[in-house]
């Protein structure tokens, strides 16, 4: 690619339902994200997975793919672990050749499983996710993304039950080429790697406990995918009206 200068925004509102159900000796929780998506991007060449395109000056806001998930968690004194699937339902917004698109067009599912150590008398919490995601061919492009590997971590100091901050980051790395009569560009593997600070707190809405999250990374070692900056906002309401776990 040449020239390449891109921007993207998401809302991604969740329902979180923690049932009474258990399974395998731990917590059942189902989740639902209906995410909506900005972009804008402005290349003078692009070489993208359909071929070569030149001076493209593209934006879209439009609703991304809803995404099905299920967690079963358990609790073992300082530690706490989960297994988790997210499946991704393709019928968000897709144009054929837009490289702005919200969806993705395609089924995909990934499964992660986390383990987070925390100690309430020092208030140290050490946390890491590692997870994979397997996609499905998109039937109009002929295209099928390889299998990916993603690893999440954080290092998080507890000064109070209501604030906590700390280190963060992130790496992944497709593990098998891209396939199909769609890839044109070969196996087009993809990586990149992030690190930045994290700051969680909760504040009150009159009696309701906000949980807030502030994550910033800065990216490097990006191959087959733009590097750049990346912040995240995410704020947790507790429907019944009991403040979140941790918090």
């Amino acid at each position: 690619s040449g020239g390449i200068d891109a921007d993207a925004f998401a809302s991604l509102p969740t329902a979180l339902w923690v049932t009474d159900a258990q399974l395998l000796g731990g917590n059942l929780a189902l989740s639902l994200t209906t995410p909506v998506l900005g972009k804008q991007m402005e290349a003078g060449v692009l070489f993208d997975r359909l071929g070569v395109q030149a001076d493209i000056s593209r934006d879209n806001w439009a609703f991304g793919d809803p995404v099905l998930g299920a967690t079963l968690g358990w609790h073992d004194g300082k530690l706490h672990y989960t297994l988790g699937t997210l499946v991704n339902v393709p019928l968000g917004q897709w144009e054929f050749g837009s490289p702005v698109n919200a969806g993705f067009n395609h089924w995909a599912v990934d499964a992660t499983g986390a383990v987070t150590y925390l100690d309430p008398a020092t208030g140290v919490e050490l946390s890491g996710a590692t997870g994979l995601t397997f996609n499905f061919e998109n039937p109009d492009t002929d295209y099928t993304t390889g299998t990916e590997l993603h690893v999440e971590a954080a290092v998080m100091k507890h000064v109070s039950q209501t604030l906590s901050f700390g280190l963060n980051g992130y790496a992944y790395k497709q593990l098998t080429g891209d396939s199909g009569s769609g890839a044109k560009l070969g196996d087009f593997k993809g990586q990149v790697f992030g690190v930045g600070p994290a700051l969680d707190f909760t504040f009150h809405l009159g009696r309701l406990p906000v949980a807030t999250n502030l994550r910033y990374f800065y990216e490097f070692g990006a191959e087959n995918r733009l590097e750049g900056h990346a912040a995240y906002v995410n704020f947790a309401i507790p429907l019944g009206g009991q403040a979140p776990h941790g918090q």
